[in-house]
């Protein structure tokens, strides 16, 4: 997130008091306009950081957001890597019903229930070595790191591990190896912390971009006040 976009932001919210009166407080908009998301689903979004580029534009049009957490997920795994696996088609498919949501593991529900079944964050893949291998939260964050770097050996080594103690905590061992194989996939996303402050100022820029386009690309066209 560069500066120049948060600079257009403000010299938005600048105009729209100048011209208008309007002295918008971006922390009190509501994350569930509609004509925001009418805006994000029509992939209107030139000039909103982060949802600018053409594959960008292409997965709005096709996932048509329509809350917040969408938003979030969206960022978090446009990744080259993470495109690559085919994780995306499957969320897009799951949230429109085209797909039925499952779960890997029963037990996992509570953590992938907000993304339809899928590992789309490493906080996710945290959390399931936490319930299903009893790590602690410093062996959990050290997995995703090591999943990240594409470190072979030492994913190896991990992997006997976690498997082995999910054994123990009474989980299938394919089942195991699978969780550990859906863990993977995610590893060069972006954790969902980071995604969600780039989707929150991306919402801000295409909320105002919905109600006041005029103040919009005068701020993008650096007209000035």
């Amino acid at each position: 997130m560069g500066l120049k976009d948060l600079t257009v932001i403000q010299e938005t919210l600048d105009l729209i008091k100048k011209h208008r009166g309007e002295d918008i407080d971006l922390t009190r908009i509501p994350l569930d306009d509609k004509p925001t998301y009418d805006l994000l689903c029509r992939a209107d979004t030139a000039g909103v950081p982060q949802l600018e580029s053409s594959g960008m534009k292409e997965l709005l049009r096709r996932l048509k957001p329509n809350c917040f957490e969408d938003l979030i997920a969206l960022i978090a795994v446009y990744r080259p890597s993470v495109l690559a696996s085919g994780i995306v088609d499957e969320f897009i498919n799951r949230k429109h019903g085209r797909v039925a949501m499952r779960y890997p593991l029963p037990q996992l529900e509570s953590i992938l229930k907000e993304t339809y079944g899928l590992i789309l964050y490493q906080e996710q893949a945290m959390q399931i070595a936490l319930k299903l291998a009893g790590y602690t939260l410093e062996q959990a964050d050290n997995l995703c790191k090591i999943m990240k770097n594409k470190e072979s050996k030492l994913i190896a080594t991990e992997r006997l591990r976690l498997i082995k103690k999910a054994v123990r905590n009474g989980v299938p061992k394919e089942k195991a190896e699978y969780v550990f194989s859906l863990m993977g996939e995610i590893a060069g996303g972006l954790d969902k912390s980071h995604a969600t402050i780039f989707a929150l100022i991306s919402y801000r820029a295409a909320y105002l971009k919905a109600h006041y386009p005029i103040e919009c690309r005068t701020a993008l066209a650096g007209v000035g006040l």
